[in-house]
């Protein structure tokens, strides 16, 4: 049984890798390939965002999918959404079709979506003091996946010299299809039931959507959750357009979505450290500064360091907030709360992004980079504001001898 986990993780490590690398590969060229093919300039993020609109459809059904059919069935049909989005999305550059790339952008983000599982897999199938080293386990391969999948976009987007970057497509497709031959490989145990923890926190039962609000500490993790995501997506979404305006080539841009990457997923090694000795508020109020840094580093020049700089902090920010946040929204002591919690801060967070992801092309249109990083200093705000507000509050001091008391 013991090598049958082990087997299990390493084959999820490399399936996360994998992901990460497709995923690296999309977002340097989906943005670049909708301004080409898009019949409007204002539509050139519109591919960019049905990533997180397919993301968005498949994540519910998908958990039900998985206890009725198992994690394996899923995944084995995710990567074949990845295999169809990377061959559709090349096809969209052979036809030089805006349509085509849109289709083939909506499969990828559902590949993503159910991708993000790998991790909970990993925990599915540890004890309770194994499961947050298995998770960090996992996410060794989106690091892998974070350096590794930039490299192979610059190796690949000439290898059909009449048709620049499809090749880059093509190695993505191929990437899923390498996943789909591991996770034939893969054994999953069936999903545990909800249960609830043994630590309670001073938590009640739903009442109504309005509820979300009217409890401090829901209220902070999901304003911090969306913040953070809407806030990457509407930078990361320009980000390549804004250095090809700025004359760095697309290996460069390559280089900077890199960095990003990095910034994105390697702190997940050491932020539930952070928040477990520092707390989630101060270490998503932090999470927010950086943020805020990204836009300050953005402003001060052009530069290709600049760009990589400012799109590291984003990423570190980006961690720090969306861990945080997400810290909060899982302890809740009783589990039909701890859904109603987050099946809504998903809809708000999906909601928020799909939004964010259509409007930057349009603000990038009107008032370029600098414009970009301007504009997310309002929600990082409202974010930093929110976390001040609850840490300066008696609902903070009852919540944080709750949580000793629970130790």
């Amino acid at each position: 049984m013991i090598k049958v986990e082990s087997r299990n993780l390493w084959l999820l490590v490399a399936c996360q890798s994998l992901f990460v690398s497709v995923l690296a590969i999309d977002l340097i060229l989906t943005g670049v390939m909708g301004q080409k093919l898009a019949p409007q300039p204002a539509m050139a993020t519109l591919p960019f965002a049905l990533i997180t609109v397919g993301g968005a459809l498949i994540t519910g059904p998908a958990a039900r999918l998985m206890q009725s059919f198992g994690r394996q069935a899923i995944f084995l049909a995710a990567s074949v959404l990845g295999v169809l989005g990377g061959l559709l999305s090349a096809t969209a550059v052979y036809e030089q079709s805006f349509a085509t790339l849109c289709a083939g952008s909506t499969l990828l983000g559902m590949f993503y979506s159910i991708a993000q599982y790998y991790r909970f897999a990993a925990a599915d199938q540890n004890s309770d003091g194994q499961k947050a080293r298995a998770i960090s386990t996992v996410l060794i391969g989106s690091v892998l996946g974070a350096i590794l999948g930039p490299f192979l976009f610059v190796w690949s987007k000439g290898l059909l010299p009449d048709l620049m970057f499809a090749g880059a497509y093509l190695t993505a497709a191929g990437l899923a299809a390498f996943s789909l031959l591991l996770l034939a490989f893969y054994k999953g145990a069936p999903a545990a039931p909800p249960q609830l923890c043994d630590k309670p926190l001073v938590l009640r039962q739903p009442y109504g959507f309005l509820t979300l609000f009217k409890r401090p500490v829901y209220l902070v993790a999901i304003v911090n959750g969306a913040i953070s995501n809407a806030v990457m997506l509407f930078v990361m979404t320009v980000a390549s357009l804004a250095s090809l305006a700025s004359c760095h080539s697309i290996d460069e841009g390559a280089a900077i979505m890199q960095w990003h990457l990095v910034g994105m997923y390697a702190p997940a090694f050491v932020s539930s450290v952070l928040i477990k000795y520092a707390g989630a508020a101060p270490v998503m109020l932090f999470g927010a500064i950086l943020c805020t840094l990204c836009a300050g580093v953005a402003t001060a020049g052009s530069g290709l360091l600049n760009f990589e700089a400012a799109m590291f902090c984003l990423g570190v920010g980006w961690n720090l907030m969306f861990v945080a946040s997400s810290t909060l929204l899982v302890q809740a002591d009783d589990a039909r709360e701890r859904l109603w919690v987050q099946g809504w801060s998903e809809f708000i967070r999906y909601v928020l992004m799909a939004s964010a992801s259509l409007a930057s092309g349009a603000v990038l249109q009107q008032w370029g980079w600098s414009g970009i990083n301007w504009v997310i200093l309002v929600p990082l705000g409202v974010a930093a504001g929110t976390s001040i507000w609850w840490m300066s509050s008696r609902s903070y001091k009852v919540y944080i001898l709750a949580l000793r008391k629970a130790a």
